[in-house]
């Protein structure tokens, strides 16, 4: 999965929403809600500004997720996947 994720951790879009019409900014008068991302160290990364990557566990399986800072938002481009089929174990 890979998303666009804001500089305080929160997913703006996801490559699972280009199914779907995506808008920002104010809607029916409510303000866009956005979901923090699900691992709070990536998160804590992300707010102080720093690409990096990690690996941790979500649903009994290893998970790796990477993520870079685009300098000209502020914000990060982050994919995830399961660590066995990066690696090829499985």
């Amino acid at each position: 999965a890979t998303y666009l994720v804001d500089d305080r951790g929160r997913i703006v879009v996801s490559a699972r929403d280009l199914a779907r019409r995506v808008t920002a900014g104010l809607h029916d008068d409510e303000a866009l809600r956005l979901k923090p991302y699900s691992y709070a160290p990536t998160v804590e990364q992300m707010v102080q500004g720093r690409s990096g990557n990690a690996q941790f566990e979500r649903d009994g399986k290893e998970v790796l997720v990477v993520w870079f800072r685009l300098t000209g938002l502020g914000w990060f481009y982050l994919a995830e996947a399961e660590y066995a089929a990066v690696v090829g174990g499985g």
